[in-house]
């Protein structure tokens, strides 16, 4: 079976894609910590300012929903590395579709939970911005080649 070489790109790719499961790791433990060993006041000290009520009254299952859900993106970016570095056929789709999700779900705590400083709103805006790189780089055509064929 001949095997076409590596896109340069795919160092791009990768490196986006790590990040990306990094910070949604880092983001899923700190809430996880912090919901299963604070207090109700460390609790709502990750809940920003400008946060709906609702999210108030229901901080730790709020913040334990977005954990596991960060955790599930991590998880997912960690399992894209293998198949971006192996080629697998899966990569390109599932890469979009989690690329799409992470946006989506960084997004949806900037606005649910509001941030409680600079350090976790730049984590967030990192979380959305670092996966529409993957999936312009995605879309480049030898990528899409490469992980397609």
């Amino acid at each position: 079976m001949v095997r076409k070489r590596r896109p340069y790109d795919l160092i791009y790719l990768m490196t986006f894609e790590f990040l990306v499961s990094i910070l949604a790791f880092y983001s899923s433990v700190i809430m996880i910590v912090v919901v299963g060993t604070g207090t109700e006041v460390d609790v709502l000290d990750m809940i920003g300012p400008d946060a709906a009520s609702w999210v108030v009254d229901n901080a730790s299952q709020v913040l334990t929903v977005f954990s596991v859900a960060f955790m599930v993106m991590a998880l997912l970016s960690f399992l894209l590395l293998w198949g971006f570095l192996r080629a697998k056929s899966f990569a390109w789709t599932v890469g979009i579709a989690a690329s799409v999700a992470t946006t989506v779900v960084a997004l949806a705590a900037i606005l649910t939970i509001g941030y409680d400083g600079t350090q976790t709103f730049l984590r967030y805006v990192i979380l959305v911005i670092a996966p529409m790189f993957v999936i312009y780089i995605l879309m480049r055509r030898d990528i899409k080649a490469y992980l397609t064929q």
